[in-house]
């Protein structure tokens, strides 16, 4: 049986029938009869707090998106006032907020809580015998008793095999977690102590955690043997040797030996053959139970093994100087693993000294991430030191940092390349990534090392990132940066890159230009300062070498990348506006971006500019809603100069097809020729909105009106002459009204049920509407020289809309854990407009929320998509133009996970516009041929021309301590066939939170495409 109990609700199934129903009535919580509290009580009337429920606290955590799954094998239920109370026994598993728990028992408390946002759930969980094996790192710990809180905004799932009803009055458990809770709730009151706002995630019992036996903090300094606890021997033969100065026990065939911090819960066991214990002379019992200050040293040998549990050493022989607090191992192995990294330290030597309690220094050692002897590839060093320590302030995970002198990398035995000095986190990946290949058909070797290990930074700089050292054997050396850092009140990033090149430049249009240069390169650089609360202040800076270099090298920054431009900007973030002040200019007469090439051909720069935005504010009870934004400031365009032949449209057809010049034109003779001036104007622009929200029975009636004042101190003669306008107006007025109608009907299935699409219920919702809109203005829009497309580039004239969204959807996921899926959406819209409307676009786009940036037109646009099971998706879409009756775009595509490992996809895309008539067929699969093999293609087909455009092959071998990648990638429109082999170090790979100018995909035509997991990335 299961089912929804309240919205959201508590939801129980698997419950043996005789207590089904009793177990129901107790968890039953009726939105109606369900008192709420106003506010938190204060110290002076505070509640009595039991802790059998929560006494009306609410823990100041946000509410966590998702279920709260309680699974256990039986228990009981009952209701203690307001909270809805759980005694979980036997294998008890529990997910909520995206962490997984499991304990032998749980005492569990749910209340709900009304909230804006709607209903919530706040419980606590009381765990015996914790351990969180599939957790993130900070949380995979484990205590014999743990506190969690944490408030849920889903549905709480509760899933028993039998669960019994009443209070067990009787176990302990339920009364020590009573006792805790109270605690809390108290500190929650008198003291203070809240949870961090923001986490979504209710607080660990910290306190408790750790004297319930978790780890502590470990201080890298403190004592290998504290004056505190007792150290034990044993082992089957024992001979006591007594003397005036030092008694000393011999032990033989198998010796143990424990020392135990009571106070820390820490203990350090020894296990060896033989063993010999120097103790003070007052010691004298052949079975020995005493504290370290009777014991002056501990000699081992024969297979020692000394563990803590957080680090492990192997060796023929160990000696523990107890007086002293050192420890000697000749010949040993010591092993620890780093939470963070999830990742094991193996260090190898010929002499290994334990200094304190988490510091080890060994000599003429060999460090890995493998337990082999004789490990593939390792990092050798004269000296090395390791520090080990825990961050109580994150879960007691674990960190590992690593000094190390006279380093180099080692295959086997053999020293094949010196590397720089180690300091620094164990998170770090000191050894470098090699990609060896061919860019354009000559062969290249790439190397990314670790850039605060190569240049000594502390383990805690907030910089990241990588030096880039690369060799082109048929062009030159390149040495670069990629770098990110982040601290409290600022973050910023650099990509600096240059090349000796002695080359030529293969361009993504497939010309071979000499780039006139030898020496090449870029910098391109962010940094933001966040002043206070509101106030931030970013720089920006960017030049380039030549206008070549980025297609050549960083291809994906010129296709999709931000604008390259030097900005200072300082700008204020209110609750509903923003104030922007801005400086921007170029270095270069050329910009990479090839969006601007393609549209408006030049950059703007703002001498300066101010802005100011609100944004959604409201009046008559939200009912009407303002929008606004105002700029002003001085333009001054940059042309692009160099001829369009530079950048690889070398033959007349295609910067005829592209531009509609020659190649030997640059943009800035084609501007110049219009009338354009690269004069600065000055420029006031002014837009207000408004929008109303009426219902009319069921129908949604929004009417919305436009005003936009825009002010030059130029008429533009010349080229409003050239366009064939004869008005000089330096006064734009534009004016637009409309009105949206909608509505939504729904209708539910339930008899609808199929296994083979996966379907369990069918909800439908209809969802039509229609909008209305007509605009105009003083000046004809292609009158005006576009600055910016938002500004100077608005639609005139009339346009009606009229539009359908229809879904349908299921549940997935089995009893007790149903989701709501989109099983199918259809969304079509047909557009026609006035026929003074200018077409901008050859390609028509309604957008309903800025009418007056759409490109109008006759079309229907219509797209869909279709969830067929959770491993079959389907999509596609339209747009049709009905004035010409032509078909200007069109796709359809499918992504299939066929489980296994193997998972495939296929996509066709056609665009007929203006002069670009084209149709490809895109397809790849991925197979996971095992645990070290994956293997991986994909195709893009000219189905026009019957021939492919790009083909890709990826190979991926895992070893025990890198990574083998084989790439291979042909591209036929740079008639360029490319290779690329990358050796990646265990881990070597980081997932790092990159700005936009992060490194690009380096090698843009060749291999680098043709290599999974290419550390090129944007």
């Amino acid at each position: 049986m299961g089912g929804v109990i309240g919205s959201p609700g508590i939801r129980a199934s698997g419950l043996r029938t005789g207590a089904l129903l009793a177990a129901v009535a107790g968890l039953c919580i009726a939105r109606a009869a369900t008192p709420t509290r106003a506010a938190q009580p204060s110290f002076d009337d505070a509640p009595l707090l039991t802790g059998r429920d929560f006494a009306g606290l609410t823990f100041p955590i946000e509410a966590q998106p998702g279920d709260a799954i309680l699974e256990a094998r039986g228990g009981w239920a009952w209701s203690d006032g307001e909270a809805r109370r759980l005694l979980l026994e036997s294998d008890v598993r529990v997910r909520v907020g995206g962490y997984d728990f499991r304990a032998d028992r749980a005492v569990v408390w749910i209340e709900p809580r009304d909230t804006d946002a709607g209903r919530t759930w706040s419980l606590a969980m009381y765990f015996e015998n914790l351990r969180t094996p599939l957790a993130a790192a900070r949380f995979s710990q484990s205590a014999r008793r743990l506190l969690v809180t944490a408030n849920i905004a889903g549905d709480v799932l509760l899933r028993a095999a039998l669960l019994e009803p009443g209070r067990p009055d009787a176990d302990p458990l339920l009364a020590e977690g009573e006792t805790r809770l109270a605690t809390r709730l108290t500190q929650l009151i008198a003291e203070g102590v809240t949870p961090t706002p923001g986490t979504g995630f209710g607080e660990l019992d910290r306190a408790f955690y750790e004297a319930a036996g978790a780890p502590a903090p470990l201080d890298p300094d403190a004592p290998i043997f504290p004056r505190r606890g007792v150290v034990t021997f044993d082992g089957p033969d024992r001979t006591l040797i007594t003397g005036e100065t030092e008694n000393a026990l011999v032990i033989t065939g198998g010796v143990v030996v424990e020392y135990a911090d009571l106070e820390a819960g820490r203990t350090l066991l020894l296990t060896a053959q033989n063993a010999v214990v120097f103790l003070d002379p007052a010691t004298v019992a052949e079975t020995l139970s005493a504290g370290p200050g009777e014991v002056r040293g501990v000699y081992l040998e024969g297979n020692v093994i000394a563990t803590d549990g957080d680090f492990t050493v192997r060796g023929p022989r160990v000696f523990y100087d107890v007086a002293n607090d050192r420890a000697a191992m000749l010949d040993a192995v010591f092993y620890t693993f780093d939470d963070e990294r999830r990742t094991p330290l193996y260090v190898r030597a010929d002499v290994i000294r334990q200094e304190s309690l988490g510091q080890w220094e060994a000599q003429r050692a060999t460090i890995s991430n493998v337990a082999f002897a004789e490990p593939h590839l390792s990092v050798g060093a004269k000296n090395v030191r390791v520090t080990r320590t825990r961050d109580a302030d994150d879960g007691g995970g674990s960190r590992t940092v690593i000094s190390a002198r006279g380093v180099s990398l080692r295959l086997g035995n053999t020293p094949i390349l010196p590397l720089p000095a180690i300091d620094g986190g164990f998170d770090r990946q000191t050894l470098p990534t090699v990609r060896i290949g061919t860019k354009d058909g000559d062969p290249f070797v790439s190397t990314r090392w670790d850039f605060a290990s190569v240049f000594g930074l502390d383990a805690d700089s907030p910089i990241e990132g990588d030096l880039l050292v690369d060799a082109f054997f048929a062009r030159g050396p390149a040495l670069g940066v990629d770098l990110a850092w982040a601290t409290d009140d600022a973050r910023g990033s650099l990509l600096a890159y240059g090349i000796y090149d002695a080359g030529e430049d293969r361009l993504t249009t497939g010309a071979d230009l000499d780039p006139r240069r030898e020496g090449r390169g870029l910098v391109l650089g962010e940094h933001q300062w966040r002043l206070d609360e509101r106030w931030t202040l970013a720089l920006e800076g960017a030049i380039i070498s030549d206008e070549a270099f980025v297609d050549a090298f960083f291809e994906r920054i010129a296709e999709t990348g931000p604008e390259v431009i030097n900005r200072l900007a300082l700008s204020r973030r209110g609750e509903r506006s923003l104030l922007l002040a801005q400086t921007t200019g170029v270095f270069n007469d050329f910009t990479p971006n090839e969006f601007l090439l393609q549209s408006r051909g030049f950059q703007v720069q703002r001498l300066p500019e101010v802005a100011y935005w609100t944004i959604g504010d409201t009046f008559f009870g939200g009912r009407v809603t303002y929008f606004s934004e105002s700029r002003a400031g001085i333009l001054k365009p940059t042309f692009v100069e160099p001829a369009i032949r530079r950048f690889g449209f070398v033959s007349p057809a295609l910067s005829q097809a592209a531009f509609g010049i020659t190649p030997d034109q640059s943009l800035g003779d084609a501007l110049r020729a219009g009338g354009f001036t690269e004069s600065t104007i000055a420029r006031l622009d002014t837009r207000h909105e408004v929008r109303g929200a009426f219902d009319v029975g069921v129908v949604r009636v929004t009417p919305f009106g436009v005003g936009r004042l825009t002010v030059y101190d130029d008429d533009f003669e010349d080229f409003r002459a050239a366009g064939g306008f004869d008005d000089d107006e330096q006064t734009r007025a534009w004016a637009g009204l409309g009105t949206t109608f909608s509505t939504s009907l729904t209708r539910v299935y339930n008899n609808v049920e199929s296994s083979f699409f996966d379907l369990h219920r069918l909800r439908h919702i209809i969802e039509p509407s229609a909008t209305i809109f007509t605009s105009t203005s003083n000046i004809d829009s292609e009158g005006l020289p576009v600055f910016d497309e938002s500004v100077e580039s608005l639609a005139e004239g009339t346009v009606f809309r009229v539009g359908l969204t229809s879904t349908l959807q299921t549940q997935r996921g089995g009893p007790g854990a149903w989701r709501n899926v989109d099983w199918l959406v259809l969304r079509a819209e047909f557009v026609t407009s006035s026929d003074d409307t200018t077409r901008e676009s050859a390609i028509g786009r309604f957008f309903q929320s800025r009418p007056e940036l759409s490109r109008l037109g006759e079309f229907v646009d219509a797209d869909a998509t279709l969830a067929l099971t959770d491993a079959v998706g389907v999509v596609g879409s339209i747009i049709y133009d009905t004035e010409n009756s032509t078909l200007d775009s069109a796709s359809v595509g499918a992504l299939i996970d066929h489980g296994f490992g193997f998972a495939s996809f296929a996509e066709i895309r056609r665009i007929d516009a203006d002069v670009i008539d084209s149709t490809f067929l895109n397809f790849g699969a991925s197979l996971e041929l095992s645990a070290r093999y994956a293997i991986g293609a994909t195709a893009s087909l000219d189905l026009a021309e019957g021939s492919f455009e790009t083909l890709d092959l990826d190979l991926r071998r895992r070893f025990a301590q890198w990574t083998l990648e084989i790439g291979v990638n042909f591209d036929n429109v740079r008639d360029d066939v490319g290779l690329a082999v990358q050796l990646r170090p265990w881990g070597g790979e980081r997932d790092r939170l990159r700005n936009s100018l992060s490194r690009e995909r380096f090698f843009a035509g060749g291999a680098a495409r043709g290599v999974a997991g290419s550390p090129y990335r944007r």
